[in-house]
């Protein structure tokens, strides 16, 4: 036993003494290129006095290469010191870089080791979370995250978590994780999105809501949410409260958003409800703002609410023009045949 501890004693203190050896080394290059530095330095003084200007310049281009590489080496020696003084340091930094070569197995080891030489290391808490959300592994991830008190880099790790389990389709786990990053970090995104789970993935429409109306109250400034809030209502038969969604949803503006589809949902619900004015309005709002792009459906509505005013004429010329869009060719002909009737 003792035989083995001064064994493991002797290669510890070798690798120190190879450290130190390879620090001094560093150090040494160091030396010896601001020495070269202050060479060029003097020799750029003294051509600057005599006004030898071809050979000022010639020296100015040696002296910022060598300026460049002595401050290269001075990182390095700086951080070899570092690295010898603080095992977990040099750990993760060799994670940091099998991780950017792809090795994320590689980069999560040593990142534990990291946290195994020194408990308190936030960083490799952090690094760690971050390389198991890539590998889709979760073990460890919730001691992991507890360790990390900044609160941005925490809530945006525990988001990006409840996004990776939702593209593993766990669903319910998804919407866990969500809840938790809802009570302290960006709560518009989490509740929107576990209102679109419950929408797209689980058709419960009245937790989708419910949800959305959450995201809405935490920031009300994303006219996305306001149209997600009325396709849930639509789907729950609550035209008049997806109407609310909808014109609320147009009131809010945000350069990125485009406002066709919002505007077109919003003719669907006035046609639906019978008001055949407003429904072309909306209609004609969704044309203007979509620009010519995948109108179909505006188009649909624009002649459904143009067939019940009466005017059939125009009505005709929207629905060909809807019949020209893939996704609102058949209801379009179907209404094209109605008219011929």
């Amino acid at each position: 036993m003792f035989r083995l501890m001064t064994l493991a004693l002797l290669i510890a203190g070798s690798s120190i003494v190879m450290a130190e050896v390879q620090c001094d080394n560093l150090k040494k290059e160091y030396d010896a290129k601001m020495a070269e530095f202050d060479k060029i330095q003097k020799g750029m003084k003294e051509a600057s006095e005599q006004r030898e200007t071809a050979k000022y310049e010639e020296l100015n281009v040696q002296y910022k290469k060598v300026w460049n590489e002595a401050s290269q080496l001075k990182k390095d020696w700086q951080r070899c010191e570092d690295e010898s003084k603080n095992k977990h340091k040099k750990a993760y930094n060799e994670g940091l870089k099998l991780k950017k070569d792809g090795n994320k197995a590689g980069a999560l080891a040593k990142f534990e080791a990291a946290i195994k030489d020194d408990p308190n290391f936030e960083e490799a808490y952090q690094a760690a979370c971050a390389v198991m959300l890539d590998m889709k592994r979760f073990d460890n991830f919730d001691t992991y995250i507890a360790k990390i008190t900044d609160k941005e880099k925490k809530g945006a790790l525990m988001y990006n978590r409840g996004v990776a389990l939702a593209e593993a389709n766990k669903f319910p786990d998804a919407i866990k994780a969500f809840g938790e990053v809802a009570k302290f970090y960006k709560p518009e995104k989490a509740y929107y999105r576990i209102g679109m789970i419950y929408h797209d993935k689980m058709s419960d429409f009245s937790s989708a809501a419910a949800n959305f109306e959450k995201s809405i109250a935490a920031d009300p400034k994303e006219p996305k949410v306001y149209e997600a809030l009325g396709v849930a209502y639509m789907e729950m038969k609550s035209t008049p409260k997806a109407v609310e969604a909808f014109e609320k949803g147009t009131k809010v503006k945000d350069n990125t958003f485009n406002y066709s589809t919002l505007y077109s949902r919003l003719a669907n619900a006035y046609n639906l409800l019978g008001n055949s004015k407003n429904a072309l309005e909306a209609a004609n709002k969704a044309i203007e703002t979509g620009k010519g792009k995948s109108s179909g459906l505006a188009y649909l509505e624009k002649g459904t609410a143009l067939k019940k005013m009466g005017n059939l004429g125009e009505a005709k010329a929207a629905f060909e023009k809807a019949a020209g869009d893939m996704a609102t060719k058949k209801n379009a002909e179907y209404e094209l045949n109605q008219l011929k009737k």
